[in-house]
């Protein structure tokens, strides 16, 4: 859908790693870089033999700026990524330019497990369920965990809205670029179901469940009294649960999100089996990758959330709260990343449940800025960039309180320098690695 236009005087006919150029007699060739086209005008015939300078292949009088940076190796091309967990360029060869575009300008619902995806609104179907290409859009399952849907350009306008669904990591893919100006939500918990999962993210202990995870939240003990659930973890350890009952805090996940795109865990169940408070469910995870660049937030700003579901208070006299979720996980990749001044990327965890008789005791879930999301009764507050989660407190005759969990993760992988504004709203802090190309 966007192109680089150059103008050179001529081509001539060379094969190159990752760039080719073509000439004919006509006005016109076209140069492609991978997935990316560039057409090129031609004035005259000639010969050329391309170099770099700086980040330009150069032929001539001919130059190509290279949206990463241009390598001698194997002669001047303009490199090339490769992107994160199992999405590749192959993805990429069957979308057509222009009709693999997807403008979110409503409310709208992606399933990462069979790739549907639904205008809430007009309850109208963009893409119906399955693997392969439709309406321009590609999806595909890269395994049990992770999914990929592959556009042209994706964009969410000033008032869209995606919600995503399912249990799989969804990986967004562009030929082109990325434009988030919208809300995307992959919270974990829902209205009537704190303990559901984000997508990619695990569930809260409910019951005989144990909760799921990376590092997913234990249960609370039962013995002549009920302790509380641990906090689930992902980006940092969780919050223990509250007595010598309370569940033991878990470690953070070691891999990096770009190793292995996965969402916060799970927070554990309140001593009792039937009437623990059950544990919330953790933030999903998604990942933006694209060819060109990716733009969170401008003049108007945007909102992603990936945060962790509070813990639920007891259900009965002195059982335990169950602990929060964790904060689920932002992976960007693209030669040019810009999270804007007035955007909020956030993915926090939640809070521990009440495990006496306090009064809506359940524990909020992961906050959408940078403040720690608050306990109910004795549950811990849950984690932030402003601090860790904290612990429940209580004794197991009181019925211990819920752990806090953990913060999630958020990574950078850019080729330009500072993507990330100083005044942006970002929790936890981000990692930035330098992106490289081939």
């Amino acid at each position: 859908m966007i192109r680089f236009v150059t103008s050179l005087v001529w081509v001539a006919p060379l094969s190159l790693a990752a760039c080719s150029f073509a000439a004919n007699s006509a006005a016109d060739a076209t140069v492609k870089k991978d997935a990316v086209t560039v057409d090129a005008a031609i004035d005259a015939p000639g010969n050329c033999t391309p170099t770099c300078s700086g980040n330009k292949v150069v032929c001539g009088v001919a130059e190509t700026v290279c949206p990463l940076t241009c390598s001698a190796t194997g002669g001047a091309h303009c490199t090339q990524y490769t992107p994160s967990n199992g999405a590749t360029l192959a993805d990429l060869d069957t979308i057509v330019d222009g009709s693999g575009d997807l403008v979110v300008a409503a409310a709208l619902r992606i399933n990462s497990d069979n790739g549907e995806i639904k205008d809430v609104a007009q309850n109208t179907t963009r893409r119906t369920a399955g693997e392969g290409v439709e309406n321009g859009i590609r999806f595909r399952a890269i395994s049990n965990s992770i999914a990929l849907l592959a556009f042209d350009d994706f964009s969410i306008d000033s008032g869209g809205s995606v919600r995503v669904i399912g249990n799989r990591a969804l990986i967004i893919l562009a030929r082109n670029n990325i434009t988030l100006m919208g809300e995307v939500d992959i919270d974990g918990g829902r209205a009537a179901d704190n303990s559901a999962n984000g997508a990619g993210g695990g569930a809260g202990a409910v019951g005989a469940s144990a909760a799921t995870g990376c590092s997913a939240g234990q249960n609370g003990g039962n013995n002549n009294g009920f302790g509380g659930g641990a906090g689930g973890a992902f980006g940092l350890a969780s919050g223990k649960g509250g007595s010598n009952l309370g569940g033991a805090s878990s470690p953070r996940c070691m891999a990096l999100l770009r190793d292995n795109l996965q969402g916060g865990s799970g927070g554990g169940r309140g001593g009792d089996t039937d009437t623990g408070g059950a544990g919330g469910g953790g933030g999903g995870a998604i990942q933006f990758s694209a060819l060109l660049s990716i733009q969170v937030g401008a003049q108007v700003g945007a909102l992603l959330h990936a945060n962790g579901s509070g813990g639920q208070a007891k259900q009965a006299d002195k059982r335990g709260g169950g602990g929060g979720g964790a904060g689920g996980g932002f992976l960007f990749e693209a030669p040019s990343v810009t999270i804007a001044a007035n955007a909020i990327v956030v993915a926090n965890g939640g809070a521990g449940g009440d495990g006496k008789d306090t009064p809506n005791g359940d524990g909020q879930p992961g906050q959408r800025d940078t403040t720690d999301a608050k306990g109910g009764g004795n549950g811990g507050n849950g984690g932030s960039v402003a601090s860790p989660a904290n612990n429940g407190t209580g004794n197991a005759n009181d019925g211990g309180g819920g752990g806090g969990a953990s913060v999630g993760k958020i990574e950078v992988r850019a080729g330009n320098a500072g993507p990330v504004n100083a005044n942006a709203i970002v929790s936890p802090t981000p990692a930035v690695n330098v992106l490289t190309g081939i």
